[in-house]
């Protein structure tokens, strides 16, 4: 890990770790508030080719990760936010005085729409339902999709779009996996951008910890599309590793893990509740289990 990492490994953690149990009972999807004033540019670039441009370093061969594009790989679930539900049954956090969420048509990576999160920079004092932290996106529950929990190694790929200030002890989550099929999310490994501006993991090797085996210091691109790579084997001996437009970014062994599968996730909105301005777009979502490995 390069020594500038260090100093920072621990940014806002007792935030990242109450907000990750927070209630995720089911409900009825999201309704769409009115069109956001904000005006941002269309990219018209395609989708990435599945699983390839991914850099494989001496260090993850080491940490035991399989080259994602020599494996066999199997298709789990993908999305495009081209139409209404496509997360199925899932649940979907309401919208709030403070956070909203939708399809969006002003930014997109491909096809037509992509999904939008953002904070209408008010203060509320009313309890939110999955408070305290904002939450702004539907949730992938594997089974109520029909997909099945993702078998380890699991490697999700989203292009994401990011417009966010953060000030000290602030941070703003792109990806959370969840190892935990219940309703608490008790196990998760998450994918954030922190004050410091590097995209890093969270929750490694155990909950409320962060170590990691490389950490990059390389800035996390705002308003423009970035492809966010999420490897993880959460089978003993575990690892966990993303990758930023194909550049490994972070990377950290696993600790207390056991059984492989990754029954849920979510993507979009999740940010602590002093954050009062930014916005993420999602698109181009797939969900890939490496049969065999």
């Amino acid at each position: 890990m390069r020594s500038a990492a260090a100093c920072t490994l621990a940014v806002a953690l007792s935030a990242l770790v109450a907000a990750c149990a927070a209630d995720h009972r089911p409900a009825a999807g999201s309704s769409s508030p009115g069109e956001p004033t904000v005006t941002m540019p269309q990219s018209s670039a395609p989708p990435w080719p599945a699983l390839s441009g991914l850099e494989m370093t001496p260090l993850l061969r080491d940490l035991g990760v399989v080259d994602p594009s020599v494996a066999t790989a199997r298709q789990v679930f993908a999305m495009g936010f081209e139409s209404d539900g496509e997360w199925g049954a899932s649940y979907v956090t309401p919208q709030s005085a403070t956070t909203r969420h939708e399809r969006w048509q002003q930014v997109v990576h491909s096809g037509e729409w992509a999904h939008t999160g953002w904070l209408t920079g008010e203060e509320s004092t009313e309890p939110e339902r999955d408070g305290p932290n904002h939450r702004g996106y539907p949730t992938l529950q594997f089974d109520r999709i029909g997909a099945g929990a993702c078998a380890s190694p699991c490697v999700v790929d989203l292009w994401v779009w990011l417009d966010a200030n953060l000030g000290p002890g602030q941070w703003f989550s792109l990806a959370t996996l969840s190892l935990d099929p219940s309703d608490r999310w008790s196990r998760v490994i998450t994918v954030n951008v922190g004050v410091e501006g590097w995209l890093h993991l969270g929750h490694v090797p155990v909950t409320g910890a962060a170590e990691r085996a490389y950490q990059t210091d390389a800035p996390f691109p705002m308003r423009q599309w970035v492809r966010v790579t999420t490897y993880l084997d959460a089978r003993p001996g575990g690892v966990a590793v993303v990758w930023q437009d194909g550049v490994v970014a972070s990377a950290a062994r696993l600790d207390g893990v056991a059984g492989g599968l990754v029954p849920q996730a979510h993507f979009g909105l999740y940010a602590p509740p002093d954050l009062l301005a930014g916005r993420v777009v999602d698109d181009d979502l797939t969900v890939w289990t490496l049969a065999g490995a």
